[in-house]
């Protein structure tokens, strides 16, 4: 079954929480994370599902983010969410995990980006996180979205 991704780029939640950048703000641009370009070009390219890109820094609630994606559903296909993740990004991801458990209920719930690789130990006590990928996500996530029918084999991954 063709599965449709929502590739979720967090936004900021407060100043106080902002990265520190050594060279005085020049290193911070306003663009998708580089491993959400990755993983979207790999899932477009080398498998056979779909993805929609949500940046939920444009909008000003979750609500006006997601309505979009929900509207270009594939139909019959079914869904995830793969949400990049910083530790800076923390709590709007929880704020985001918290929004689709609500609309989406029973929807999976995977996280990768910089925090899950560098405290793959701490992805236990996010709440409502069904998978996470360390590392390079892309051949990880391909193999996940392959074995998810079959729910024995989900233990090889």
């Amino acid at each position: 079954m063709v599965k449709h991704l929502w590739l979720i780029q967090p936004g900021e939640t407060s100043e106080g929480v902002m990265p520190i950048d050594a060279a005085g703000g020049f290193t911070v641009h306003f663009s998708p994370a580089w491993d959400i370009l990755c993983l979207r070009a790999f899932v477009l390219d080398r498998t056979g599902h779909t993805c929609s890109y949500i940046d939920t820094r444009l909008h000003e609630h979750l609500d006006n983010a997601f309505e979009e994606a929900e509207e270009d559903l594939p139909p019959n296909s079914a869904f995830m969410a793969v949400i990049y993740t910083e530790t800076h990004l923390l709590p709007s991801v929880g704020d985001i995990i918290r929004y689709l458990q609500a609309h989406h209920p029973g929807m999976p719930i995977t996280l990768f980006g910089p925090h899950v690789s560098a405290f793959p130990d701490t992805i236990d006590l996010i709440p409502g996180v069904d998978f996470a990928l360390c590392g390079d996500p892309e051949v990880k996530l391909r193999h996940l979205l392959d074995s998810l029918d079959v729910t024995h084999r989900q233990k090889l991954i």
